[in-house]
C-alpha cells in the first residue's frame, strides 16, 4: 500500500472509487490512486448498496446551536448570567442551563417550562 496521500473515508468517496472502476479504470489504477489496497476496492463493492442508501445521522447537532432571548433585555442578562457563571467556574454551560437561566431571568418563558425544573434550578442557583 502505498502512503502517497491520505485517504478520505468519506462515503462520496468510496462511491467516486466505484464510479471509476465501473466506467473501466482498473481496480489497481484506483486503489493506488486512494492509497488503499485492492481488497479494501472490492470490500467497497460489496457495500455499495449501503453507501449509497446511507445519510448523515441526525444526532449531530450544528456548531451554532442558540437559545433564543425573547428580548434584548433578557439577552443581555443572560450573557451576565453566563458569564458569572464562566467566572465562578461552578460548572459547564450547556443548552440545558441556558434554558434554565432564560426561564429564571424571564417570567414569560417559565410558561413554557416545567415548574418543577424552574424550582430546581433556582435552588441550585442560590446554594
Amino acid at each position: 500500500m502505498t502512503a502517497s496521500r491520505k485517504f478520505s473515508t468519506k462515503n462520496a468517496d468510496k462511491l467516486q472509487a466505484l464510479a471509476r472502476v465501473d466506467s473501466g479504470e482498473s481496480i489497481s489504477a484506483v486503489a493506488h490512486f486512494y492509497g488503499v489496497t485492492r481488497v479494501t476496492i472490492w470490500r467497497w463493492r460489496q457495500q455499495q448498496a449501503a453507501l449509497q442508501a446511507a445519510k448523515p445521522k441526525s444526532v449531530y447537532l450544528g456548531t451554532k446551536v442558540q437559545v433564543a432571548a425573547v428580548s434584548p433585555v433578557t439577552e443581555k442578562r443572560l450573557l451576565g448570567w453566563i458569564r458569572h457563571m464562566r467566572g465562578a467556574k461552578y460548572f459547564c454551560i450547556t443548552t440545558e442551563c441556558l434554558r434554565y437561566a432564560l426561564a429564571y431571568l424571564d417570567p414569560e418563558y417559565s410558561l413554557t417550562s416545567s415548574v418543577k425544573l424552574l424550582f430546581h434550578y433556582i435552588m441550585l442557583c442560590t446554594q
